[in-house]
């Protein structure tokens, strides 16, 4: 970058650019900064193993309790929150992820801006990459073209956010076919280089954002992994509209072949909105990112929206149907009588059933450590055979349940596809018990496991 484009703030030069993209400020380029802002150095509490898979935990002004919750999480990796929460909010959760010794990485969600129902909310128009004049959506031709200074704001926003991790400016793509496919590597270099301007590199990891039935063919993915093939971000963050708990086995192994082939080059990927679906992910070595009960799948939908998807009561996770209900279902079923009893500090400290759920982001927490210690210092063949006897046993309860009058069947999908996933893997001789790399994120720093 030449001295001339970049320029450095508080200098007093008025020059008007070249160009204005947005109706109230132009974009900038990337300053140099000499000094740049950085995050508040903390020493990190957390001791991961090598081994264990990534787990990053998703946050919002929505979960008040966040900061009792992370607490309960010795395996997260990082908090992840979206720039376009209120400040007040950002600097909530800055504030936790530096308490717990944990990277706090700031969700651009640019993808947002080109999508066809676009809608300018006050949290997107605070942003300086949003699309000129007020107009919008961003088109795939103008993301391909200014591809570097929308990432350069993108990188500057998180930058400036205090992050101490990166997400690269990336954009949906629905098919091989879809115009957005050109933008895509466009997007995730620039950012890439971005990042190295600031001149102390902190990791970036790069999303993909797909409609996974556009991408479950074998042709569709060695599309998708030649045109981001020459890429090195730290990490890959998977983000597939249309995975859910109740995916058949195909899209489950379509899943993990998109994973195995994006990470052929030895980069850590992980799934992104797991929910429920992390027990399989994280038997099989694949890191996730998660949140308390709530949005536990992708959908474009859910951000074409001018409000999203709408801030819901947190779902109660289920251990023993190793899935999660709706508060209203949970309930009925906490009334029965016939689940077990649950040692959560929730749990176990109140007996209302009100009372506990109105807490569930903490009961959410403490069963998400519990998936992880499950996983803990075993092989992957060893985590799936353990995930199998909690499927069978869970298969039993389920039916149980239902002969009592409980309508899970739209619930319990999983408890026949992961199975027959399970199956279909080993037949096809996919899983492996070899070391697969992991993310570990620190506020300090970064290391690849």
């Amino acid at each position: 970058m030449s001295s001339s484009s970049s320029g450095q703030r508080g200098t007093g030069d008025t020059r008007e650019p070249s160009r204005r993209w947005l109706a109230d400020e132009p974009l900038q380029l990337l300053p140099l900064y000499s000094n740049p802002p950085r995050p508040t150095a903390t020493k990190p509490k957390r001791s991961i193993p090598d081994d264990h898979p990534t787990l990053i935990l998703r946050a919002g002004g929505v979960d008040t309790a966040i900061g009792e919750a992370i607490g309960a999480i010795g395996a997260a990796a990082a908090l992840i929150v979206n720039l376009t929460e209120q400040p007040a909010t950002l600097v909530r959760v800055r504030g936790v992820a530096a308490k717990q010794g944990l990277a706090m990485i700031g969700d651009p969600v640019l993808h947002r801006m080109a999508l066809p129902g676009y809608a300018a909310t006050a949290g997107l128009r605070r942003l300086r990459y949003r699309p000129r004049d007020g107009g919008g959506p961003w088109s795939a031709s103008e993301l391909h073209e200014q591809a570097n200074e929308i990432a350069r704001a993108v990188i500057e926003e998180q930058q400036l956010a205090q992050a101490g991790a990166l997400l690269g400016a990336s954009v949906a793509v629905t098919a091989p076919t879809d115009p957005h496919m050109r933008a895509l590597p466009a997007l995730l270099d620039s950012s890439l280089a971005a990042r190295d301007a600031w001149g102390e590199s902190l990791p970036l990891i790069a999303p993909l954002i797909l409609k996974l039935r556009g991408f479950e063919d074998g042709q569709a993915q060695r599309v998708l992994a030649q045109a981001v093939g020459d890429l090195s971000p730290e990490a890959w963050l998977l983000l597939l509209d249309g995975l859910t708990m109740r995916s058949p086995p195909a899209q489950l192994l379509a899943t993990v072949a998109l994973v195995q082939g994006i990470g052929s080059k030895g980069r850590p990927v992980l799934i992104g909105r797991a929910g429920p679906l992390r027990r399989l992910w994280l038997a099989l070595g694949i890191g996730v990112e998660v949140a308390l009960g709530r949005l536990e799948r992708f959908q474009l939908e859910d951000h074409s929206r001018r409000g999203g998807p709408g801030n819901n009561p947190p779902r109660w996770e289920l251990p023993e149907l190793l899935c999660s209900l709706p508060q209203a279902l949970a309930a009925k079923l906490m009334a029965s009588g016939l689940l077990a009893a649950c040692s959560c500090p929730v749990c176990s400290a109140v007996e209302s059933i009100q009372e506990r759920l109105a807490r569930a982001a903490l009961h959410n927490a403490t069963v998400i450590q519990q998936d992880s210690d499950e996983v803990q210092g075993r092989r992957p063949s060893e985590r799936l055979e353990r995930l199998e006897v909690r499927l069978r046993d869970a298969w039993s309860l389920s039916y149980e349940l239902e002969s009592r009058g409980f309508a899970l069947s739209r619930h319990i999908t999983h408890l026949r596809s992961w199975p027959e996933t399970i199956a279909a893997l080993r037949e096809a001789g996919l899983v492996s018990d070899a070391a697969t790399p992991q993310l570990r994120l620190e506020t300090g720093g970064l290391a690849l496991g």
